[in-house]
C-alpha cells in the first residue's frame, strides 16, 4: 500500500501438509506458517524509518503404531516445533549527497522444541514416559554506520555493532508414570549470556579496469567472564582485462560466536544452536576464492566460474552415542570440541538474461569434512551437509504478454548418515545394531521437478495475479530421513528376534498441487 509518505506490505503464508509412511506403520504430519511486514515512512527529505517484522514456525508430529495390533495401539510419538521471530527499526539520515548514515535496532529470537512419549508394558505393569527438550537464542542488537561516498569511484563505510545474546542450551524435563503413580520426575534448566561488540570499516573501489572491497572487523565477545578479541582482515579485489571478462579473488577471516551442533544418526534430523563459551572456544575460518565472470552474445549470457577452499577450528560435534536427551548438565558434557574443517569447491553458474525464455543452470562440485581427536579413530569423515553434486535448472517462459511459465529442477547427491554397518543375534531372540564410522553412508540422492503458471486476473477494482502450481512433478520419493525400527517400536537399538530391526526411509513432500492468488490495492 502507498499513500502519501507511508508505504507497507504484508504477507501471510500457512500450510498443512500430512504424509503418509508408506514403508511402515505409522503418520507424519508437517505445517509450518509465516508473516511477513515492511512498512517505510518518509519523515521529510532526510530522514526514512523502516520498520520489519517477520514470525514463521514449522511444526512435524510423527505417530507410530505396533503393526501387531488390532487397534493401532501407539508405540510411540514425537513433536518437534522451531521458528524464528524478527523486529528490526531502521532510521536511514542524509547528511549532505556524500554522507549518510543508518541507525538499527532490532531483535531476533530462535525457539526449537521436542517432545517425545512412548508407552510400554513391563511385568504386566503400565508405563509412560515423556522427555522434553527446549532450546533456543534471543539477541538485542543495535548497529550504526556511516558511508561516505569520497567520488563516484570511491566510498568508505564504517560502523559499530553491539549484540547481547541470551542463550538456552538444553532446558530438559523428563516425567514417567504408571498407574499407581509417578515414578520420576526430573528437570534441568540453562541459560547463558554473551555480549558481542565490533567495530568494522571498509573501502569500496571501482574503477574502470579494477575494483575491490578492502576491510577489517575488530570483534570482542564476552561470556562467564571471560573476553576474546580478534582481528577479521577482508580483501576483495577484482580486475577486468576486457569489456565482457571480469577477474576476481578474496581473502577473508572470520569469527563465530555460536556453534551449530548437528546430529546426523539414523532418526529425525537436528540442528542446535549453542553458544561459545570457555570450554567450546569460538570458531575461526579462513577462506581463499578465485573466479571470473564473463557476458556472451551482446551481454544476453553470463558465465560465472569460482572455486573456493576454506579451513575452520574449534569446531563442535556430538560424541559418539551422546545426545541432549537425557543430558541433566551443561550441553558441553556431550561434545567433543577442537575439531577441524576443511570445505572446498567449484562453482558455475549459466544465466540466460534475455529473451521470452529466461533462467539459469547453476552447478556445485564440494566437498567437506570434520576431524575430531576422539571421533571416527582421529579421521576425518564427511561433514552432515556434505552435497558433492547439486545442480539446479530454473527456466521461465513467457508464453504470451500474460501468462508465464516457470519450471525448476533440483537434483544432489545423497547427505551422508551414520547407519548401522550390521548386527548380531544374543539370548536366541534378540538383536542388536553394530556401529561402524562416523557418516560412513549416504542418503539416496535428491531430485525433483515444480512448475508453476502464472497469469493476471482482475476481481472488482483489484489487480491481481492467479498462480498454479505443482510440487514434485513427478513424485519423486526423496528421504527426509532414516530410522530403525522393531515390532515393539520406534528408533531403537535392539529388537526382538521374531521380527527383527529393520532400516526404514521417511519421505516429504510428494506430489502437491496447490493454486494462490495475490493482488495489490
Amino acid at each position: 500500500v502507498q499513500k502519501g509518505r507511508s508505504s507497507y506490505i504484508i504477507s501471510a503464508r500457512r500450510s498443512m501438509l500430512p504424509v503418509m509412511n508408506l514403508m511402515t506403520d505409522g503418520l507424519l504430519n508437517n505445517s509450518f506458517y509465516d508473516i511477513n511486514g515492511k512498512f517505510n515512512y518518509k519523515v521529510d527529505d532526510n530522514n526514512r524509518l523502516f520498520l520489519s517484522l517477520y514470525t514463521g514456525g514449522d511444526v512435524v508430529n510423527i505417530k507410530q503404531y505396533d503393526p501387531e495390533s488390532t487397534g493401532n495401539e501407539l508405540v510411540y510419538k514425537t513433536k518437534r516445533n522451531w521458528g524464528n521471530s524478527l523486529a528490526a527499526l531502521r532510521w536511514n539520515h542524509i547528511y549532505t549527497s556524500k554522507l549518510f548514515s543508518n541507525l538499527t535496532l532490532s531483535g531476533v529470537g530462535y525457539k526449537y522444541s521436542s517432545s517425545q512419549f512412548s508407552p510400554s508394558t513391563y511385568n504386566n505393569i503400565e508405563y509412560k514416559t515423556e522427555n522434553r527438550l527446549k532450546s533456543g537464542i534471543g539477541d538485542l542488537s543495535g548497529n550504526y554506520n556511516v558511508k561516505w561516498f569520497y567520488n563516484p569511484n570511491l566510498s568508505l563505510r564504517s560502523g559499530l555493532q553491539s549484540t547481547a545474546h541470551f542463550f538456552t542450551p538444553n532446558n530438559e524435563t523428563r516425567h514417567q508414570e504408571t498407574s499407581t503413580g509417578i515414578v520420576s520426575d526430573s528437570a534441568f534448566v540453562s541459560s547463558v549470556d554473551a555480549w558481542e561488540n565490533a567495530l568494522y570499516v571498509e573501502t569500496e573501489m571501482d574503477y574502470e579496469k579494477w575494483g575491490g572491497n578492502i576491510g577489517g572487523r575488530l570483534a570482542a565477545y564476552m561470556v562467564n567472564g571471560e573476553t576474546f578479541f580478534y582481528l577479521e582482515p577482508r580483501v576483495l579485489l577484482n580486475y577486468k582485462p576486457f569489456k565482457h571478462l571480469r577477474l576476481h579473488t578474496s581473502y577473508t577471516q572470520m569469527n563465530q560466536f555460536i556453534h551449530m551442533l548437528s546430529y546426523s544418526n539414523a532418526g529425525f534430523p537436528n540442528d542446535y544452536w549453542m553458544p561459545a563459551t570457555e570450554m567450546a572456544r569460538p570458531e575461526f575460518s579462513t577462506q581463499v576464492s578465485v573466479g571470473m565472470n564473463v557476458d556472451l552474445m551482446k551481454d544476453r549470457y553470463t558465465l560465472s566460474i569460482v572455486a573456493y577452499r576454506k579451513t575452520m577450528q574449534n569446531l563442535i560435534a556430538f560424541k559418539d552415542g551422546a545426545s541432549l536427551y537425557g543430558n541433566f548438565d551443561r550441553w558441553e558434557n556431550v561434545v567433543e570440541v577442537g575439531g577441524i574443517g576443511h570445505s572446498e569447491g567449484i562453482e558455475l553458474l549459466f544465466q540466460k538474461l534475455k529473451g521470452r525464455t529466461t533462467g539459469w543452470l547453476s552447478t556445485t562440485l564440494a566437498k567437506s569434512t570434520r576431524q575430531f581427536e576422539n571421533i571416527n579413530n582421529g579421521n576425518a569423515y564427511p561433514f552432515k551437509y556434505d552435497r558433492r553434486l547439486d545442480v539446479s535448472l530454473v527456466v521461465n517462459h513467457q508464453i504470451n504478454e500474460k501468462v508465464e511459465l516457470s519450471l525448476v529442477w533440483n537434483y544432489g547427491s545423497g547427505y551422508p548418515v551414520t547407519l548401522a554397518k550390521g548386527k548380531y543375534q544374543f539370548d536366541y531372540s534378540n538383536e542388536m545394531l553394530v556401529w561402524a564410522d562416523r557418516n560412513n553412508f549416504r542418503m539416496i540422492d535428491y531430485h525433483r521437478l515444480d512448475a508453476a503458471v502464472n497469469f493476471p486476473y482482475a476481481i472488482g477494482k483489484f489487480d491481481g495475479k492467479f498462480s498454479i502450481s505443482i510440487l514434485n512433478v513427478y513424485n519423486r520419493k526423496n528421504a527426509y530421513f532414516y530410522f530403525y525400527q522393531d515390532r515393539t517400536g520406534y528408533g531403537v537399538g535392539g529388537a526382538s528376534g521374531d521380527k527383527g530391526v529393520k532400516l526404514y526411509m521417511q519421505t516429504l513432500i510428494p506430489f502437491l498441487p496447490s493454486v494462490s492468488y495475490s493482488f495489490k490495492f
